[in-house]
């Protein structure tokens, strides 16, 4: 059976996401294909990349319409986060797809994630009494009330750092279009994008999705009860192995992709710079009207 890894992200990301491939090639087993989804990763980087695995490079854009889309999903989000909608899509090349965050280090090959998915759908879900662990969580308060008509809002949310598919999964060919569709009609109401969609696309089709436990996401310092039976590590906080959560064999990669003259992480392009100037001026915009709203 062909199976197939995701990976996506912007391309000041390039470094994190190369490092995640040299994870991928020396200590997992069950992929034959890798497909990167990105934004502009350079040419010169793609080429790099390519020395480490064979890598098939996506480039990515949001398909449906965007004019409904707030500022979260336009400035701290942007439209990267709803590749991972891809992956319904990729089922009809593969017969697995697994989505994984670039946030991550594999401790041990996990082939069970692919192999083992009766139901077609499985994912992490969150854990009781976490911050936003609920289906109403990944929206803005003020939208409850006409969303509680139409989806169970106490149900705990889809996270969507790490999850595998299969065509076993009832109408996977119509999940992707139910994706863009809500992502089109509910834009201007989430707050955590891509979760609120399929938490709702789930809904719609009353399906249960398998939990993955969170052995498979274990923050190496929140979640140190985890860590001795930790097969993955998974930094889901703002604080990430680039930017103050020590591992050393993450850092021992990072050292190797920079030997190969590969894009440090944080260097911007030019585009990518007004996007960061565009979003800090829109949201110092958006204080400013809610300070005069207030008077």
């Amino acid at each position: 059976m062909s199976t197939c890894v995701a990976v996506g992200g912007s391309s000041n990301h390039t470094a994190p996401i190369a490092v995640l491939l040299m994870n991928l090639v020396e200590n997992q087993t069950w992929f034959d294909h890798i497909i990167v989804f990105h934004d502009g990763i350079s040419k010169r980087d793609q080429a790099l990349m390519q020395k480490i695995a064979p890598v098939e490079f996506i480039r990515y854009r949001f398909p449906g319409k965007k004019s409904n889309f707030n500022e979260i999903v336009k400035y701290s989000f942007r439209e990267m986060v709803f590749a991972k909608y891809e992956c319904f899509r990729l089922l009809e090349r593969f017969d697995r797809v697994v989505w994984s965050d670039y946030d991550v280090v594999y401790l041990q090959d996990v082939p069970e994630i692919a192999d083992n998915n009766p139901r077609g759908y499985k994912t992490l879900i969150y854990r009781p009494n976490t911050p936003t662990c609920l289906v109403r969580d990944q929206f803005r308060r003020e939208s409850w009330q006409e969303l509680e008509k139409l989806f169970d809002l106490d149900k705990l949310s889809i996270a969507t750092g790490f999850f595998a598919l299969s065509r076993e999964l009832p109408e996977w060919e119509t999940y992707y279009d139910d994706c863009i569709a809500f992502t089109e009609k509910y834009g201007n109401i989430f707050v955590l994008p891509e979760q609120g969609v399929l938490d709702m696309v789930v809904q719609k089709h009353n399906f249960e999705p398998e939990a993955i436990p969170w052995t498979y996401a274990a923050h190496p310092v929140t979640d140190v009860h985890l860590l001795p039976e930790a097969k993955v590590l998974h930094t889901y906080s703002r604080e990430k192995f680039w930017s103050g959560v020590e591992n050393s064999d993450w850092n021992s990669r990072y050292r190797k992709w920079l030997d190969m003259g590969g894009t440090p992480y944080g260097v911007f392009s030019c585009r990518e710079f007004l996007r960061k100037v565009n979003c800090s001026l829109a949201f110092r915009f958006n204080a400013m009207k809610k300070k005069f709203r207030k008077k």
